[in-house]
């Protein structure tokens, strides 16, 4: 008799597992991946206060911008990014940024974007 509640509790468990799941999974986090070439690096001679990185496609058509500042990450950030940024610049390689929605057409002008998530170096 033991042997059985212990199943019972088990597949009890399991079917509240997976339901908290099945609530949970459309609240998971969307978010959009695009590619891009680093034309322009800057970062702020004003302590550092901002990193800005201009894009463009592989083609080089403008794409706009993505940028961090002291109102969004701490300047230990902004330093790692400017280093990461810097290395993908004078690498020559292509970056694929994160963006925080669902849907983002990487082939438009995205403008100046301070929203991003992360960043990552394509490898060739």
């Amino acid at each position: 008799m033991e042997n059985r509640n212990s199943a019972v509790r088990k597949l009890t468990r399991s079917i509240s597992v997976l339901a908290i799941c099945a609530v949970f999974a459309p609240l998971s986090h969307a978010y959009s991946e695009c590619e891009y070439k680093i034309e322009k690096l800057l970062m702020s001679l004003q302590s550092g206060e901002t990193v800005w990185a201009k894009i463009t496609d592989a083609q080089g058509v403008d794409k706009g911008a993505i940028y961090k500042n002291l109102n969004t990450a701490s300047q230990s950030v902004l330093d790692r990014l400017h280093a990461h940024l810097l290395s993908a610049y004078l690498s020559d390689q292509h970056i694929i940024v994160r963006f925080p929605e669902n849907g983002v057409d990487c082939s438009a002008d995205q403008g100046a974007r301070g929203d991003f998530e992360s960043v990552w170096i394509k490898r060739p």
